[in-house]
């Protein structure tokens, strides 16, 4: 099989890795699989975060010049929303050099964590790219990255905020771990939040406010029970 899902638990932390053997588009099996697990982890109230690793391919030749099918384009659309929409963050891990079709994979993700000599290829079309270069990057940097169709270093995209954190190579996994365990440690918390920030894009001002009210006399009423729990 060219690529493969597998998933582990760490604590409250989910990780999620794709391997592959070749290059080229993602196959739609794998973007099935990437899909159902994003899916279930909704419903895994005790899961705080997601780590989604993404390693280099293998080998470099082989089929990876071979098209992508319209069902595998329309496979990769519907995993890249539900990782743009997930209602807890998900990480995104990269361990060496990113190539164009995990591209739209790593920019849907909450976060990045990125190998500090690293190297992301050019962006293709495909999985929405163009929009998420738009919500990810400053849009001068986004478009030269698009139209030169050059390589650039994790380094650029970390002084930019597109990268959260940079790790040396062969220690990126474990950075990436330690770092999101932190996030992964309230999941009713990090479901609420992400889901105020989601509200914000298409809320007015005082809309929002009152949703903030809201969230934070849940909080106030989630302590006082919890406090109660104690008393004798």
């Amino acid at each position: 099989m060219s690529a493969s899902l597998s998933t582990d638990r760490i604590d409250q932390l989910l990780v999620l890795s794709v391997s592959r053997t070749h290059g080229g588009p993602l196959p739609e099996t794998l973007c099935a699989a990437g899909l159902e697990v994003i899916e279930t982890l909704q419903s895994q109230s005790d899961i705080g975060a997601a780590l989604l690793v993404l390693s280099p391919p293998a080998q470099s030749a082989g089929p990876a010049d071979t098209p992508a099918s319209q069902s595998a384009l329309l496979a990769l659309d519907s995993w890249v929303e539900a990782l743009a929409q997930s209602a807890r963050p998900i990480i995104a891990v990269l361990e060496g050099d990113a190539d164009a079709a995990v591209l739209p994979l790593a920019l849907a993700c909450s976060m990045r964590v990125a190998a500090t000599d690293s190297l992301w290829h050019a962006p293709l079309p495909g999985g929405g790219i163009t929009r998420l270069l738009q919500q990810t990057l400053p849009a001068a940097l986004a478009q030269e990255w698009l139209l030169r169709r050059s390589p650039l270093p994790a380094s650029r995209l970390h002084a930019v905020g597109a990268v959260n954190l940079l790790a040396p190579a062969g220690h990126v996994l474990q950075s990436a771990i330690d770092w999101a365990t932190a996030l992964a440690q309230h999941p009713a918390e990090n479901e609420a939040l992400l889901g105020l920030w989601a509200a914000a894009a298409g809320a007015g001002l005082a809309e929002q406010q009152a949703a903030e009210r809201r969230f934070l006399q849940r909080e106030q009423i989630a302590a006082l029970r919890s406090g109660s729990k104690g008393q004798p």
